[in-house]
C-alpha cells in the first residue's frame, strides 16, 4: 500500500503537489518562506521550484489521522497475534516437558522392572497419560 503512494506521488506533477510558497525579504534583506503572500514593508522574491521536491511536506490532517488508526490497528493486530502465538507456544513447550517427564517415568519403571502384578494398572495409566501428553 505504502509503495502504491509513493509510485502515484512521484509520478504527480510537481505543479500539482505544491502550493504558492512566497519568498519575502525584509528591510535587512532577511528572507521569510510563507504560505500566505508577502506583508507590508517587505517585498516579494520569485521562487525557482524547477528542482523542488515533489513530495508534500506533510499529509492532509485526515488524511494523516485516517494513516495514524491504519497503523496503529496494525499494531493491535499483531500484539494480538504474537499474545496467541506466545500462549501456543507456552502450552506446546508445557506439554513437551510433560511428554518427556512421563516417558522418563515410564522407561525408569521399565529399567527397574517395578511393574505390579496386578496386570500393570500403573503402567497402563502411565501409558494413557503419555499418549495424552505426546499426541501431536
Amino acid at each position: 500500500m505504502k509503495s502504491l503512494i509513493l509510485a502515484i506521488l512521484i509520478l504527480t506533477p510537481a505543479t500539482a503537489a505544491h502550493g504558492d510558497v512566497y519568498k519575502c525579504l525584509d528591510a535587512q534583506e532577511h528572507a521569510t518562506y510563507q504560505a500566505t503572500s508577502c506583508p507590508a514593508g517587505s517585498r516579494s522574491v520569485p521562487i525557482d521550484q524547477r528542482y523542488s521536491s515533489v513530495l508534500p511536506l506533510a499529509l492532509p490532517a485526515p488524511e494523516a489521522k485516517a494513516l495514524a488508526a491504519r497503523q496503529s490497528e496494525e499494531v493491535r493486530a499483531h500484539a494480538v497475534r504474537n499474545r496467541r502465538i506466545g500462549k501456543t507456544l507456552k502450552a506446546l513447550k508445557a506439554k513437551a516437558r510433560r511428554c518427556k517427564a512421563l516417558k522418563a517415568k515410564y522407561f525408569d519403571l521399565q529399567n527397574r522392572n517395578l511393574t505390579p502384578a496386578s496386570g500393570g494398572a500403573i503402567d497402563m495409566n502411565l501409558v494413557r497419560q503419555m499418549t495424552e501428553a505426546c499426541s501431536s
